[in-house]
């Protein structure tokens, strides 16, 4: 990178693109790559300076690529490739990355490939009516992608790929989003929401939204998928209800979907210390989920406060004696190791009982769910299901404040609350 900028006489450019790898997780991940940390510099090069959003990032590199670089390396185009522009290029590596995504293929045949490359020159004024000839005109244009861009490389003998996953997932995501025709679009956006729980889809998902203007209609269809997802599971419902209640008995200024969330997976995602009474839960939780009887527990334990942070802001009197007795029976910290395992050990779950009923009655929590395996996954899939969703609206999305605000105000609800036809 140092030496690209010197090359330039850029000086000051290096310590700038530092600064900014920096403050960028998204930006620095995609300098890992040699080939995209070449593209990070041509654009940083240009501007000084790199877009704020993912989509816009993947759209200049790829617009660097087949717009400048004729310029930059003077290479010769093939003729029938030459004649395609930037835009139906960018339209052709769309459709060779959605069909080869939709179907898991992150390698595929050159045969393949050209199929694919052949189907979309044939509706062009140019292409040859003969079946011989266009055969030959997709063989010539997969071999100048594969020279000229470096969009599509061959991994072995007949077998190609993206160069990097992050090109077919764009090049997928703008495929989605550039479909003008309504119907068309409506079934893509249908299709696309079936995938919410499916991980490899994620970034399909992420730059699809920033891509669509507006994402209305696709994060609605990713809601309903996800509310759909534990409808009939009555137990987990029964939980879905629990959080609600919970949630609505706490007073903090964090928005209400996030204490959901938080009380849903009591997973530390909020800032803790500006809400007591999310700290004091998350805390007690703490108690009950391990086993101190283990070394690994019992370290984290030692490195924990102790009850006395909770006891002094507990505001309920007859918990805060509770708290205070059962602090009281703790073993103390400056003894041996062993001793405290063995405390834990036989005195453990009497321990732990106490104190739950204690959170039942005063916190309403530390509930036994008894979540069988099944439902323990199908909850982890609602998690990150609904993780990805925020994130899509937390993005440079463009999407309505009625849509926004419909959304976040019924995340992590249970499907009895919902207005679903």
């Amino acid at each position: 990178m140092n030496s690209w900028f010197k090359i330039k006489q850029l000086t000051d450019y290096p310590k700038h693109f530092l600064e900014q790898i920096e403050n960028n997780p998204t930006i620095k991940e995609l300098g890992n790559n040699p080939l995209l940390l070449t593209l990070l510099c041509l654009e940083f090069e240009d501007s000084g300076n790199f877009p704020s959003d993912r989509a816009d990032l993947y759209a200049r590199a790829t617009n660097t690529l087949l717009r400048k670089w004729d310029n930059k390396r003077n290479i010769y185009r093939d003729q029938v490739y030459k004649e395609l522009t930037p835009k139906r290029k960018e339209g052709l590596l769309s459709q060779i990355a959605f069909k080869t995504f939709d179907k898991k293929e992150y390698f595929f045949k050159q045969r393949t490939i050209e199929s694919y490359i052949g189907e979309y020159i044939c509706n062009l004024h140019t292409a040859p009516k003969e079946q011989t000839d266009l055969d030959i005109d997709s063989q010539a244009v997969l071999k100048s992608i594969e020279a000229q861009h470096g969009l599509l490389v061959e991994r072995a003998r007949g077998i190609y790929s993206f160069s990097h996953l992050i090109f077919q997932e764009y090049f997928t995501a703008r495929k989605i989003a550039s479909i003008s025709n309504p119907k068309e679009l409506e079934t893509a956006l249908i299709d696309l929401a079936d995938h919410v729980f499916e991980k490899r889809w994620k970034e399909v998902f992420l730059l699809t939204a920033t891509l669509l203007e507006p994402a209305d209609r696709l994060l609605s269809l990713m809601k309903r998928n996800i509310d759909q997802f534990l409808a009939n599971e009555t137990r987990l419902q029964e939980y879905l209800v629990w959080v609600r209640d919970k949630s609505n008995s706490v007073e903090a200024d964090q928005k209400i979907a996030a204490i959901r969330e938080f009380y849903y997976s009591l997973h530390p995602s909020l800032d803790h210390d500006r809400n007591f009474s999310l700290y004091l839960d998350l805390y007690l939780s703490l108690y009950l989920s391990c086993d101190f009887s283990q070394d690994i527990n019992l370290k984290l334990l030692d490195l924990s406060p102790d009850l006395n942070s909770a006891i002094k802001h507990c505001l309920d009197r007859k918990l805060r004696e509770i708290l205070q007795q059962l602090q009281q029976q703790l073993p103390d910290r400056d003894l041996d190791r062993e001793i405290k395992k063995q405390w834990w050990k036989n005195n453990g779950a009497t321990w732990k009982n106490e104190l739950r009923q204690a959170m039942i009655k005063y916190r309403n929590i530390g509930h036994e769910w008894n979540f069988n395996q099944q439902q323990i996954e199908l909850l982890k899939q609602y998690l990150t299901a609904n993780k990805l969703l925020m994130e899509c609206l937390n993005s440079e999305c463009y999407v309505s404040r009625e849509v926004r605000e419909e959304i976040e105000d019924s995340l992590f609800l249970p499907f009895a609350d919902l207005n679903y036809d």
